[in-house]
This record gives C-alpha cells, sequence and structure tokens, in this order.
C-alpha cells in the first residue's frame, strides 16, 4: 500500500504532461531500426485508481520514446472499453469478467453502439486474486460454515454481483434462496457492513483499500479457503456458474489474505484487432526489455514480465494482437499450440462480432428499443446466444486443454 500511496502524491506532478496533452504536432523518436514511434499514445485506465499503475511505467515510456502519454481515467466500464472499441484509445486493462461482460454483451454493455468487439490480448496487467472474509469474531471458520440464513454483502443486486457468491452457494450446496442479500450499495459500503457486524461475509479484492480499512476494525476480518485442490467437486460446480475463475493461494494484499485460497486471474492489457501491429510490436517489446526499471514502482508490476505473459496465454479467451504475436515468434515462445489456441480464441470473437449487429436487427424489425435496462431486449439478445449456440466466455484449463462450454 506504501508504494501506491507515494505514487498516488507523484501523479499530480505528472498528470498535466500525461493527461493534458495537445494533439499531435511532431512524431516520437525514432529508434535503432528506423521505425518512428507516434507522436501520442492514449491509454484509458480504470478509474483514478487505475491511473498510478499506468502513469509507474508509461512515464518511462514517454521519456524514452517521445511519445506523448495521455492517461485517460474513466470509472464507467462500458466507456473504457468503448474508447479502444472506437479506437480512440490504444490500451486499457480488463480481468477475465470484466471483458468477458464485453464480448458476451452483459448488463451496461448491451447498448447499440458497444458490446463485442474484435479485443486482443497485448500484455499482462497484473495478477488479480479476489476471495471471500468474514469479521474476525465470527463463528464461521470455513465455508462449509456457512449456512441457511448468511447474511451476504453486495453492492448490487445485478445478476454480475451475485454470480460468484451464487457460484460459492454451488460449491457448498446451498440453495441461493437460502442466502440473505444486503445490498450495501457500494463496495466500500460492503467492507463496513461486515466490519461493523450488519452482514456476514463478502466477495472481495484483497488489495482494494476497503478491506484494508476492515481488516484495521477492532475485530479485525479473517479470510475463508476456496481451495479446488480439497473440492474439485465443488470448485467444479463453481466453475458450472462462473467458468472465468481458477483458484489459487492470494499473493498480494492485506496480511489476512495472504496465502489463503481464492480466485485467481490476470488482469490484460487490450486492444483493438485493427491497432497497428508496428506500434504494439514495439510497445511489448519496450515493456520486456524495460521490465527491470519499472517492475518496483508499483507492487503489481512484478506481474509484467514475459513469465507471466506466457502463463496468462495458457488460459486466457482473449485472441492474441498480432504485433504480440510477432514478438512472442521472435522470442522463441509462440508453438503450435498458440497457433490452435489462436484460432479457438478467434473463432469465439468472431462468432460474437457477428451475432450481435444481427440480434440488434432483429430486436429492431421487431420494433424493441436496444437498452440494457430493456428486459424484452435483454431476453432477445440471450435467447440468440442460446439458438446460435455461442461459446460462453470462460478460462480454458491449459494450453491444450479448451474451456467448452455454450449457450
Amino acid at each position: 500500500m506504501g508504494k501506491q500511496k507515494m505514487l498516488f502524491g507523484l501523479v499530480l506532478a505528472v498528470i498535466l504532461s500525461m493527461v493534458l496533452v495537445p494533439g499531435c504536432m511532431s512524431g516520437g523518436t525514432v529508434d535503432s531500426g528506423g521505425w518512428r514511434w507516434p507522436a501520442q499514445m492514449v491509454f484509458s485506465s480504470a478509474g483514478s485508481s487505475g491511473l498510478a499503475k499506468y502513469v509507474s511505467w508509461a512515464s518511462l515510456l514517454e521519456s524514452d520514446t517521445g511519445s506523448k502519454v495521455r492517461v485517460v481515467p474513466e470509472e464507467n466500464s462500458v466507456q473504457r472499453f468503448k474508447s479502444v472499441q472506437d479506437r480512440r484509445a490504444l490500451l486499457t486493462n480488463g480481468g477475465k469478467r470484466e471483458t468477458g461482460n464485453v464480448i458476451e454483451a452483459v448488463e451496461g454493455h448491451a447498448v447499440k453502439d458497444g458490446g463485442p468487439f474484435p479485443m486482443r490480448f497485448v500484455w499482462t496487467h497484473a495478477l488479480a486474486n479476489s476471495g471471500i472474509f468474514v469479521r474476525g469474531d465470527s463463528p464461521i471458520k470455513t465455508i462449509y460454515d456457512i449456512k441457511p440464513g448468511i447474511r451476504w454483502a453486495v453492492w448490487s443486486m445485478q445478476p454480475t454481483v451475485l454470480k460468484v457468491p451464487k457460484a460459492i452457494a454451488d460449491w457448498i450446496q446451498l440453495p441461493h434462496d437460502q442466502i440473505v442479500w444486503v445490498n450495501a450499495g457500494s463496495y466500500d459500503g460492503c467492507a463496513r457492513a461486515v466490519a461493523e457486524g450488519r452482514a456476514d461475509i463478502m466477495f472481495c479484492f484483497p488489495t482494494s483499500p476497503a478491506i484494508y480499512e476492515a481488516a484495521a476494525a477492532p475485530q479485525g476480518i479473517r479470510f475463508l479457503d476456496l481451495n479446488s485442490d480439497l473440492d474439485p467437486e465443488g470448485a467444479k460446480r463453481f466453475r458450472l456458474v462462473d467458468p472465468s475463475y481458477c483458484f489459487g493461494p492470494i499473493l498480494s494484499g492485506v496480511p489476512e489474505a495472504r496465502g489463503h485460497w481464492g480466485t485467481v486471474g490476470y488482469t490484460s492489457e487490450v486492444t483493438h484487432a485493427a491497432s497497428d501491429p508496428e506500434l504494439i510490436y514495439h510497445l511489448v517489446k519496450w515493456l520486456d526489455s524495460n521490465f527491470e526499471r519499472y517492475k518496483a514502482s508499483f507492487d503489481s508490476n512484478e506481474f509484467m514480465d514475459i513469465v507471466n505473459v506466457m502463463e496468462c496465454l495458457k488460459t486466457t479467451c482473449l485472441p492474441v494482437h498480432d504485433g504480440t504475436i510477432r514478438f512472442l515468434k521472435e522470442r522463441g515462445l509462440w508453438t503450435p499450440d498458440h497457433d490452435r489456441r489462436q484460432a479457438v480464441n478467434l473463432a469465439m470473437i468472431d462468432a460474437y462480432v457477428k451475432a450481435y449487429p444481427e440480434a440488434i436487427k432483429q430486436a429492431e424489425s421487431k420494433g424493441i428499443r436496444i437498452d440494457p435496462t430493456n428486459t424484452a431486449w435483454i431476453e432477445l439478445w440471450e435467447g440468440y446466444k442460446r439458438e446460435k449456440h455461442l461459446p460462453k466466455f470462460g478460462l480454458h484449463q491449459s494450453l491444450t486443454v479448451e474451456y467448452g462450454e455454450h449457450y
């Protein structure tokens, strides 16, 4: 946490040069191969909390290349991904569930000018952990102590928010109607509800400030293990509800979380398929070559090396951008198995990119308004997914074993 706080202090010193940059006036520097960096690159961060992460390495990139880097904070996930879809931003970051929501066009992403687009993996952004915790004095010691009447804190009643708690309920075979949902209205409100005893449990991100605050409360907090090795059948039931998660020890966040088993997955830098392959190639080459310079400037930067990139490629459903593939081939890291997986992932993305405008056309022919709040539209789109037998977005089991669930 100390590094993040220090970086937020430094953000004010660099934000004018990185965010309020005028339009292109001249190109960046020319590298040893004669390639010129663009005058400007735009990255869209996940709100102000994601700004410091990008600044931690993009400031070096800007200095090295002469290309002005604009980091634009955007709290709204729909708008953040839409900036990449519209090619106003080169990069944004997304986790497995977040990118899945875009591709499957669920909830707020089910808009006429949004939804699935040819998204491509560029590089790893971080290794994300999540888990569940109770108050330190709770009688709940393991997930198998969760009983009917459990008060589960959630920040909204949207299906995507309830998905993981329901998957955990399926893990322990607890009927969903025996959970008491405590809608705290916000993520921070959920953490306070557990700390204050108004709720029993919460699904959370151990690195978030709200969890540090809950841990500092008088009763403290306790994380419960989601150990798939000890209970593979329970974990299998979980993944039938939400296949976008794998499980493993939590490596970052509050001390109370570290070492306990939670969900594990990479967040990735993503771009549009049409992004200049030369630019992406040089960008990932720079990220690889300069890893030692930026890895300590933000806690999660340690997961941005080539080792973690190759680990991420074993399970991600996102196709890899051509520029990244070129770099990996030069490094001798791209194999026939990656070619085969790339074909599988391209087919999945392409199926959604084709189906979504078809569903919109069908809805409009019936006078149905394309709006994520319109039940008729959502029901038509969900039905269209089933009709077309579209593949569900999930993590593959390994580089050679595909995840193969369909609507």
